[in-house]
């Protein structure tokens, strides 16, 4: 299994752009095969940083999951309405 921890500082006034492109994100993903999980949480002090927890089957869903087009489309957009996105990647 592949875990996946993304931390999210969006930018000041596109809080709900970076919503609306994430929930189109987490709709698709979650119907992949080989997601176990894709969930996104909002932070409880900063309301404009997120993490986002994945879990994937193995490395070939994870791979498969960064050409699907909701992917492709959307992570280009969140990097543009992000001051900061971190990455950490678990076995």
């Amino acid at each position: 299994m592949i875990v996946l921890v993304v931390n999210f500082e969006v930018k000041e006034g596109k809080k709900k752009e970076f919503l609306d492109v994430m929930d189109l994100l987490i709709d698709g993903s979650q119907k992949e095969e080989g997601c176990i999980m894709y969930e996104m949480y909002e932070d409880v002090e900063n309301l404009n940083a997120f993490v986002l927890l994945e879990k994937w089957l193995d490395q070939a869903a994870l791979d498969f999951h960064n050409t699907t087009d909701h992917f492709v489309a959307g992570f280009p957009k969140i990097q543009e309405l992000c001051d900061k996105i971190a990455l950490g990647k678990f076995n």
